[in-house]
């Protein structure tokens, strides 16, 4: 079955947002950064689809079989997981493969801190705003999460089959 014995199989979605909160409350306050929420398809269906709780992270979503906009409803992305058999020269076997939401120039800045991507503007923009701005983050409805408005990412994935 996959799971181990310590592991429960399965919680409320209630508690797995509670628990959700509380990891990203506490890795925020120890690392001063916002953190990256990943998903695969059944989590998000059955705990962060249809909440607001988790609109101001930035997501790294999982689909291996169809783009994200076929099994992510309305969900913005930063990151897209879209094969685990993916192949690296130099790695020998299967890899993880990764798409950036975004451009390579904001990509380099988002590695160097320049760049937030759960905002997508420049942080020196960020800390030019007024007080209590970096913490307010844009809602995302609207043009900016129809399928439309998602950019090529800087590596094209393979369609799906």
């Amino acid at each position: 079955n996959g799971h181990s014995r310590t592991c429960p199989k399965k919680v409320s979605r209630e508690v797995a947002i509670e628990k959700m909160k509380l990891m990203l409350r506490e890795l925020e306050q120890h690392t001063g950064k916002r953190p990256i929420i990943y998903t695969d398809i059944p989590f998000h269906k059955d705990v962060i689809e249809g909440t607001s709780e988790f609109e101001g992270y930035p997501f790294w979503i999982r689909s291996t079989a169809a783009r994200p906009e076929e099994r992510y409803a309305n969900r913005r992305w930063e990151f897209w997981q879209f094969t685990t058999t993916g192949r690296v020269p130099g790695i020998r076997g299967d890899v993880d493969r990764n798409a950036f939401y975004g451009s390579e120039e904001e990509f380099q800045n988002w590695v160097a801190g320049k760049y937030d991507i759960a905002q997508r503007q420049s942080t020196t923009r960020l800390a030019q705003s007024p007080p209590g701005a970096a913490q307010a983050f844009a809602p995302r409805s609207g043009a900016d999460q129809r399928t439309a408005a998602i950019p090529r990412p800087i590596e094209e994935p393979p369609p799906a089959e």
